[in-house]
């Protein structure tokens, strides 16, 4: 079993090494209480939100952790943010506006945020809603941290796709 190191998405307490993968979804903050079914890992210059398996499927979590994306681009100045959505199996019409609304906050803000370990069936919820050109997503996670690579254009914001890109 692996650990990782946490801190409380809420309220921000240092909660130091925590077990993943079993007996985590459960856990909460002694200090807030909140569940805790996301974790935010530094990965170079980049922020991979992991999303956690049975937590994040309501969508008053997946609220959650956007707006706790926007306080992070917004307070923190993260520049590069990949969302992990390995634990995610459904996306409703209001969970992709609300992802839309945090893609156009972050562009604002000159943030980069991309969309990674995105499911084949939920792909199709992007492709269907006519999204795949709007969001930058990938089948893995690597990958996703591989398209922070490429190259920023002038306004310092990154091309919808690169020549060769096969997502």
């Amino acid at each position: 079993m692996s650990t990782q190191t946490i801190a409380c998405p809420a309220c921000g307490l240092d909660l130091g090494v925590a077990q993943s993968v079993q007996g985590f979804d459960d856990d909460v903050c002694p200090a807030c209480g909140h569940g805790h079914w996301f974790w935010i890992e530094p990965i170079g210059d980049v922020q991979v939100v992991h999303l956690k398996g049975r937590g994040i499927v309501t969508e008053q979590n997946v609220m959650r952790v956007l707006e706790r994306m926007r306080s992070l681009i917004h307070d923190r100045g993260y520049e590069r943010i990949l969302l992990d959505f390995e634990g995610v199996t459904y996306l409703s019409s209001t969970i992709l506006a609300r992802l839309i609304n945090l893609a156009r906050f972050a562009a604002e803000h000159r943030s980069q945020l991309k969309l990674g370990g995105v499911r084949p069936d939920v792909q199709d919820i992007f492709r269907i809603a006519r999204l795949e050109s709007f969001f930058d997503v990938y089948p893995t996670q690597e990958k996703a941290l591989g398209g922070f690579l490429r190259p920023v254009i002038d306004d310092g914001l990154v091309p919808d796709k690169c020549p060769g890109d096969n997502v």
